[in-house]
């Protein structure tokens, strides 16, 4: 086995071997699978993690890039459910993660749990088809909380032209403006959802920066009282022919009047003007507002099934 030095990350003297890894283990393992590198190393950036705590990194005697683990670790909430992102060469056995990556993260929870006076929980993913990963997480004390779909729609099918509720509007995000009222609205909307923790003007911004994401083509329902009921986020990765739409959400009492329904064609039909073959989108399996019927009575199709796994930690 390889013998390897673990290490936090350094910032942006990491970012190119960091890139490089990356879209070296996205060619073998999940090409197209979301998030793409650029909104991992994004993630990376954001104001709530903590670069010398939350990233770890192991090299080889060369000082080759074998490993990288992430925690994102959300900064509100009533409890701490640290996310726990990693990728390994593909080279290398996944049994060598089983004397580092687990034992840091949980490590680092603890922390966490101690600084905030909080119940701390560490959650995991891996892919249906992935038996070792799935194996190996199973063997550390990880169970199945949840499973998560990908989702594609073909561009080249026709796309129905949105139908608001009668006074109903659509418009593009218009940035840093935006960013109070549309805190407010995922709010609103995602506390009834799984592992719901509260948005931030912060993590709004900091999602602006990002070269991917496009206000332009995402958009907010408006009701005729001026009230936001609904919003889609819209991303185009540098390479590839695929949009992503990522959130949808329709606040609570808008729900079942198509608000949802006709924000997702508007989305679809800008991202198809922009040259886009294909949308694809990431829903819990077992939403309760219904999405994944809606997603599929608009002719998205399930193409990979990711498992969500969490591990209490005892304080």
């Amino acid at each position: 086995m390889t013998t390897l030095t673990m290490r936090p990350h350094r910032g942006k003297a990491d970012l190119d071997a960091i890139a490089l890894f990356l879209k070296t283990c996205e060619a073998v393992d999940l090409p197209n699978e979301y998030p793409s590198v650029s909104d991992i190393l994004m993630q990376f950036d954001a104001p709530s993690v903590d670069q010398q705590r939350d990233i770890c990194l192991w090299e080889d005697a060369e000082g080759q890039l074998i490993v990288l683990a992430g925690l994102m670790i959300p900064t509100v909430g009533e409890t701490v459910d640290g996310f726990l992102w990693f990728r390994v060469h593909p080279t290398e056995p996944l049994d060598i993660l089983y004397s580092d990556i687990i034992p840091w993260a949980e490590s680092r929870m603890q922390e966490v749990r101690q600084e905030r006076c909080l119940a701390v929980k560490l959650l995991a993913g891996a892919g249906a088809e992935q038996a070792k990963r799935i194996t190996f997480l199973e063997n550390c004390g990880f169970r199945i909380e949840r499973y998560f779909l990908t989702m594609v729609r073909s561009l080249s099918e026709p796309i129905p032209e949105p139908q608001l509720p009668d006074g109903f509007t659509l418009r593009p995000i218009q940035g840093e403006p935006d960013a109070q009222t549309w805190v407010e609205l995922f709010n609103d909307t995602f506390i009834d959802h799984w592992n719901y923790h509260p948005e931030t003007v912060d993590a709004f911004n900091h999602k602006l920066k990002n070269p991917e994401f496009r206000p332009d083509l995402s958009v907010v329902a408006i009701a005729p009282d001026g009230t936001w009921a609904g919003f889609c986020d819209c991303y185009i990765p540098k390479d590839g022919n695929q949009g992503w739409i990522n959130p949808v959400g329709t606040r609570r009492g808008y729900r079942k009047q198509g608000v949802a329904r006709s924000m997702l064609q508007a989305v679809m039909q800008q991202l198809k003007v922009e040259g886009m073959e294909t949308a694809m989108l990431y829903v819990d399996a077992e939403n309760p507002s219904g999405a994944r019927r809606l997603y599929e009575s608009v002719g998205f199709q399930t193409t990979h099934t990711q498992i969500a796994y969490v591990k209490d930690m005892a304080g």
